[in-house]
C-alpha cells in the first residue's frame, strides 16, 4: 500500500477536513498513516500498526466465518 500511494491518498483525504468518526477515516491503515504524516510516529511504526491493524480485521473475519458454517 505504501508503494502504490497510499500516503498521497491519505494526504489527499486529510486535505477535506472530515469528521475522524466517519468510516473513511476509520479504514484499514488510514489512522496509521494520519499519525505518520502528523509526525506521531515514523514510517516503520506507521507500516507495523497498518499490518497490525490489517492481521486483527482479518483474524476477525476468519472467526466470524468459521461461527457461520
Amino acid at each position: 500500500m505504501i508503494k502504490n500511494g497510499a500516503i498521497d491518498e491519505v494526504k489527499n483525504l486529510l486535505t477535506l477536513k472530515l469528521d475522524q468518526s466517519l468510516p473513511v477515516m476509520r479504514a484499514h491503515g488510514v489512522p496509521e498513516i494520519s499519525n505518520y504524516l502528523k509526525n506521531n510516529s515514523n514510517l516503520n511504526e506507521c507500516i507495523h500498526e497498518g499490518q497490525k491493524v490489517t492481521r486483527n480485521y482479518v483474524k476477525r473475519q476468519l472467526t466470524w466465518w468459521r461461527s457461520s458454517t
